[in-house]
């Protein structure tokens, strides 16, 4: 399964004194499109997050190559990378225009909150229909 990229404008505030996109605001992308991708292949976060379970992001990578600027409109492009019962890890490509901006991963872990503190949980188990989604999807 194809999904279309994510993309938005840069908003002046995202920007720091030389003009360019603050480094943190990459990582915001990744999120929001992170947030796309799941409503783009079927399985908005809402649905899980409905059954008390969220993905807290445990790793982030992300490596600089090319700075956006205000008005730059971003795409950002995401697939799955790895898939283990309770852990994904999401690849982010973000382009301005033809040029590639920014690239990372994200490894993300299944957690219930329900009963107070936060425990890892298997997607498998408490949401098998979401892990077969995602397990059916290429990686990449």
């Amino acid at each position: 399964m194809k999904v279309a990229p994510y993309v938005r404008k840069v908003n002046f505030h995202e920007t720091d004194a030389m003009g360019v996109v603050h480094h943190t605001n990459y990582l915001k992308y990744f999120e929001e499109a992170r947030v796309d991708w799941l409503q783009k292949v079927g399985h908005p976060y809402e649905v899980t997050a409905a059954k008390g379970i969220h993905y807290a992001m445990v790793n982030v990578s992300c490596s600089y190559l090319r700075a956006a600027q205000f008005g730059d409109e971003v795409s950002v492009t995401i697939g799955l990378r790895e898939l283990t019962s309770a852990r994904m890890v999401i690849w982010f490509e973000i382009r301005v225009g033809d040029e590639v901006s920014a690239r990372g991963d994200g490894s993300f872990c299944a957690v219930s909150v329900a009963g107070g503190s936060p425990r890892i949980v298997s997607l498998r188990r408490e949401v098998p229909e979401f892990f077969e989604l995602l397990d059916g999807l290429e990686r990449g």
